[in-house]
């Protein structure tokens, strides 16, 4: 459950909040956001508050969606929301985020490129640090996440008609080890008045079978 609301103060600053509630659930990274976001010309915007980094609001879903109901197991490894300030540069085909974002009493750094179909970031913090990707079309969406503890993370979804198959995985170096492993199929459904999917996956390193249902009005 939750709210979302949006002021366009004057000309180039404008407010952006919201608000999220779970019930039976761990809390999610990012329970609210209140920034400001001051854009003096079409090219650059400075984005500023408690608010979800370029990083996790580019490649977690937004908290307020049905998608963030089913948000993999690698989209979670990008920290979520954080005080932060951060400046937007952009053209038609490109954009460019760089900014600073304070977490868990320590300064954050991080910075990202959003060009067509692909996105790169990172971000460092003391002694952690990861890089992340995406590649996103009609049919594939790949997202990758790899941390300075040297676990790879991936989702890989392809999409066909109202199907899509999907693998989540995690590979641990160090280890050689699969801390994380899911393979499954969603089917997509929509009406008039209610949307959802329905889903069925195996968790290969819990050595289990999971049932997914959603259906969002």
């Amino acid at each position: 459950m939750g709210a979302h609301a949006k002021w366009q103060i004057t000309k180039t600053l404008r407010a952006n909040a919201f608000t999220v509630a779970e019930f039976g659930t761990e809390k999610p990274d990012n329970r609210y956001t209140v920034a400001l976001i001051y854009s003096p010309t079409k090219w650059l915007s400075i984005t500023g508050g408690h608010t979800p980094p370029p990083l996790s609001a580019i490649l977690r879903p937004y908290p307020l969606s049905g998608s963030s109901q089913f948000e993999t197991w690698t989209q979670k490894r990008i920290p979520g929301g954080a005080p932060c300030v951060y400046a937007t540069l952009s053209n038609k085909e490109a954009k460019f985020y760089g900014g600073v974002v304070w977490r868990e009493h320590q300064t954050e750094f991080e910075a990202e490129v959003v060009y067509r179909s692909f996105t790169l970031g990172g971000y460092i913090r003391d002694s952690v640090s990861a890089i992340a990707g995406q590649i996103s079309t009609k049919k594939f969406f790949q997202i990758a996440v790899f941390d300075n503890a040297k676990t790879l993370a991936s989702t890989i979804v392809y999409n066909f008609r109202d199907y899509s198959l999907y693998c989540d995985i995690g590979y641990n170096f160090p280890t050689n080890t699969l801390p994380r492993l899911e393979i499954g199929a969603l089917k997509n459904f929509s009406s008039k008045y209610v949307s959802g999917l329905f889903g069925l996956g195996g968790d290969i390193e819990a050595q289990s079978v999971n049932a997914y249902l959603f259906f969002h009005l």
